[in-house]
């Protein structure tokens, strides 16, 4: 059993047992586990040189063998040790056959280690294949047995490639930090890169700083080792930390590493990554407050993505609220214009009407009425067209009520109190539907001072006193509907 305790690393050593062990077994007259044992050493051989043909012989031997001779236990051993090897020469079809016939094997003997191990074997033909759910499947019931019964190396090795799949951020982290804790060798880098992803998703980005740090670090003595791919990893990592900084709120080593990351992107020629990274340049760039900057990288990208609507479209809708920012409305509205037609362009239409209703915002602000008014007639028409698997999701609903609100804003500026009326009607109960409802009570306020300043004081107090009833105390509204309701019945009591 000796060769069975020594580390992965000592893989020369190993294969030397093992070759004992079967001259062993061959003396003995035992040729089914000499077979056995030459099939395991070809495995490793080629895990640690280079699978070739000859190898390959050894592995089917050995199968041919258990199957003529064996039982369900040696069956299981060797269809395991061929669904390996396939997966080691790429023949990946062949590797998930011979796995699924292993794994038929295996609930015969109804060995729960076993299934186990065979688990994690079926996880990593099936990751490599791109059956991603499948693997996951597989690596989940594998962790769940070797957590409970050990080994401890055994569940890291599950838990890396649980950590690497699932779709679960908190799994991830839970999963690559027994990986990490266990120190299996050799995966490091994997669970630092996928741990701080995870953890960015989980809105811990000082976490993830430190575990992109530290892969970048690996990366780096892999770069140094003249290992392949780890350059481009680097790249994309720097990508990653940079993300990681830009959400910690430190924009001057976000913008320090994503330009090392866009020379990369750049010099290897990979324009998407390329693009997404100046996309977030743009905003840090905002964050440090040289908007000229940021504004100059969001122009390039709307070249660039000419041909590409939905990118065009959300890069326009970014510069066009830093130009809202800016106090730069007429230009925000014009931003916004193309924006919101790319995003139409691109199918996305509920994309539009946000971006109409930004559009109003800008255009109330540099006073250009009528062409807001076109953009309310527009908007209408739009959320009038939609289909009801759009027009009733929750955020379609918000914005279609939000829409009426900046309606409502842009004319009661203006003074025409009884035009914002039929667009205010309805909005507060449909935003209470979706339980919205601090801006429920902000646009109920809108109407009711729209009744009160349009000669309505009686409806208008009745609709402030049980918006008054409703609200809490540190409603964000409260105030002004106080002010509304004290003017409301002070005209009421001057009649």
């Amino acid at each position: 059993m000796r060769g069975f305790l020594l580390p992965e690393a000592a893989g020369g050593e190993t294969r030397a047992v093992w070759e004992r062990a079967a001259d062993l077994f061959t003396q003995a007259g035992d040729a089914g586990e000499a077979s056995m044992m030459r099939a395991r050493i070809a495995v490793l051989q080629a895990r640690d040189e280079e699978p070739t043909a000859e190898l390959l012989a050894v592995v089917e031997a050995n199968t041919a063998f258990h199957d003529a001779h064996g039982d369900p236990e040696s069956r299981a051993s060797a269809w395991i040790r061929l669904a390996q090897m396939y997966r080691l020469l790429g023949r990946l079809d062949e590797a998930n056959e011979a796995g699924d016939r292993a794994d038929r094997f295996a609930e015969e003997t109804g060995d729960e280690r076993r299934q186990a191990y065979h688990a994690m074997v079926r996880a990593q033909n099936r990751a490599m294949d791109h059956r991603h759910e499948e693997a996951y499947e597989a690596a989940s019931a594998a962790w769940a047995f070797y957590r409970e019964h050990g080994p401890a190396m055994a569940s890291a090795e599950a838990a890396v490639v649980v950590g690497q799949l699932t779709g679960d951020p908190v799994e991830a982290v839970t999963a690559l930090s027994e990986t990490l804790a266990a120190g299996l060798p050799g995966a490091a880098l994997a669970a630092r890169a996928n741990r701080g992803r995870a953890l960015l998703r989980l809105e811990e980005p000082e976490r993830a700083i430190d575990d992109f740090v530290e892969a970048i670090a690996l990366l780096a003595e892999e770069e140094a080792a003249h290992e392949e791919g780890a350059a481009q990893a680097g790249i994309f990592t720097r990508r990653d930390l940079a993300q990681a900084y830009h959400a910690a709120g430190r924009p001057a080593e976000a913008a320090e590493v994503g330009e090392e990351a866009l020379l990369g992107f750049e010099r290897l020629g990979f324009e998407e990554p390329a693009v997404d990274t100046r996309f977030l340049l743009a905003a840090v760039y905002r964050d440090l407050g040289d908007t000229a900057r940021a504004l100059a990288i969001y122009r390039e990208l709307i070249e660039q993505l000419e041909d590409n609507p939905a990118g065009r479209g959300q890069v326009g809708e970014q510069a066009g609220q830093l130009l809202y920012d800016l106090d730069r409305d007429g230009e925000a509205a014009l931003t916004f214009r193309a924006a919101g037609e790319a995003l139409r362009q691109a199918g996305d239409l509920a994309g539009e009407l946000r971006l109409l209703r930004r559009r109003l915002m800008a255009l109330n602000y540099a006073d250009e009425v009528t062409e807001a008014e076109e953009v309310i007639q527009l908007a209408g028409q739009r959320y009038e067209e939609l289909p009801d698997e759009v027009a009733t999701v929750p955020g379609v609903r918000w914005g279609r009520s939000i829409f009426a609100f900046e309606v409502g804003n842009l004319l009661m500026r203006r003074g025409r109190y009884a035009e914002a009326l039929p667009h205010l009607y309805g909005a507060p109960e449909r935003l209470r539907e979706i339980g919205a409802d601090d801006d429920a009570d902000m646009v109920e306020g809108m109407l009711a001072e729209a009744l009160l300043r349009s000669g309505s004081p009686a409806e208008a107090e009745r609709l402030l006193s049980g918006l008054l009833k409703r609200m809490g105390p540190d409603a964000p509204t409260r105030e002004l509907a106080e002010q509304l309701h004290t003017e409301a019945v002070n005209g009421l009591n001057d009649r």
